[in-house]
């Protein structure tokens, strides 16, 4: 018998207990998101709080110019 990385997956999550066989019910979405690039400078100012207006143009800026 050959074991899949599915089985292996499954008895993990139920020996977690995040797969009951007892009725549970979840509901869960998985969606696409775009991918934000900024810099470690960006990303430092955003998290002191500040805000880039432009923040979305310059993200642009960088996904054409790494094509």
């Amino acid at each position: 018998m050959q074991i899949r990385n599915s089985d292996t997956f499954n008895k993990i999550l139920e020996e977690k207990g995040i797969i009951t066989h007892r009725g549970s019910i979840v509901d869960a979405t998985f969606v696409t998101v775009p991918m934000r690039h900024i810099t470690k400078k960006d990303d430092m100012h955003l998290k002191n709080g500040e805000e880039f207006e432009d923040l979305a143009v310059k993200c642009a800026e960088r996904v054409e110019r790494g094509r």
